[in-house]
């Protein structure tokens, strides 16, 4: 049996297909983890960028966070916060006529020297004039009160129900603050 120049050829070109596609579909493995890779190594270039570009504005901000924190509230290292937080809402509450029927204090967060105390309301209702003011007077404490969670639905008698989450931010004295981590740290 003689094999043609043109058979020759053809087995050539399968062998060379064959090995090209085993080739492929051995590579392809690895080819995708290139690309996570890839993708990942973006994504690090993208924080590293952002918290460069944090670091040559860190006196600026540094600033901005003395002058506002001056605005906290501020308790002792020791004294229970929930209550003040608490009845500081429930006089807004009533001054508002807005009703608030449940509500969970969460646990105290803490962020460097500030602290946030999340105060879920899980049921509440008042007519949209009242909740608005409430809402309102809420929010202009100073930056120190702020929903972050609001669910509200009408029901037939066009009262306003729903739920909400306000955060309390504040300082304590006597406090060492966490250390921050700075560039030459």
């Amino acid at each position: 049996m003689t094999i043609t120049r043109r058979e020759l050829v053809m087995g050539e070109i399968t062998l060379a297909v064959a090995l090209f596609g085993a080739t492929a579909m051995l590579a392809r493995p690895q080819i995708d983890k290139w690309q996570a890779l890839k993708r990942e190594q973006a994504q690090v270039q993208a924080t590293i960028d952002a918290d460069r570009e944090l670091l040559t504005t860190r006196d600026r901000w540094q600033g901005k966070y003395d002058e506002m924190k001056s605005l906290l509230t501020q308790f002792d290292a020791n004294q229970r916060v929930d209550v003040h937080w608490l009845s500081l809402m429930d006089s807004l509450a009533r001054k508002h006529k807005v009703k608030i029927s449940r509500r969970q204090v969460g646990d105290e967060e803490r962020s460097g020297d500030v602290y946030e105390l999340p105060i879920e309301c899980r049921e509440w209702q008042g007519d949209l004039d009242s909740v608005v003011r409430f809402l309102f007077e809420l929010q202009s404490k100073g930056g120190t009160l702020d929903i972050r969670h609001l669910l509200m639905k009408p029901d037939d008698r066009k009262v306003l129900r729903g739920r909400f989450t306000l955060y309390c931010a504040y300082t304590r004295r006597g406090v060492a603050p966490e250390r921050a981590v700075t560039p030459d740290s």
